[in-house]
């Protein structure tokens, strides 16, 4: 679901960009089956004519990140995924294949 609030076109993408993005009850399928990682949601932002999206870390993920579609499509994350014990343990060991983990995920 994208809400704009606000939106002016610029190169390569916008000038002005106030919004907010959302996925509510995401469900995922495992090798055990479904399971739920809940709602995931962002705030849409226009940063030196880039489309930008922060992550609210308030999700069971624990995904917290920082997304910015650039020009000729580059697009380019930042962030941390520390999921929330209740998740199966699957979750847990596919954050592994994302990089090493620190104190943040």
């Amino acid at each position: 679901i994208v809400n704009v609030k606000e939106y002016q076109s610029g190169a390569p993408y916008c000038e002005g960009l106030n919004g907010e993005i959302s996925s509510p009850n995401i469900d995922v399928k495992g090798m055990n089956g479904w399971f739920s990682i809940g709602d995931l949601s962002g705030q849409l932002d226009c940063k030196s004519g880039d489309i930008a999206v922060v992550v609210d870390p308030e999700n069971r993920l624990g995904l917290q990140a920082d997304a910015t579609l650039a020009a000729n499509f580059q697009f380019r994350v930042s962030g941390n995924v520390k999921p929330y014990a209740s998740l199966p343990k699957e979750v847990h060991d596919a954050v592994n294949f994302l990089g090493r983990p620190d104190g943040e995920g």
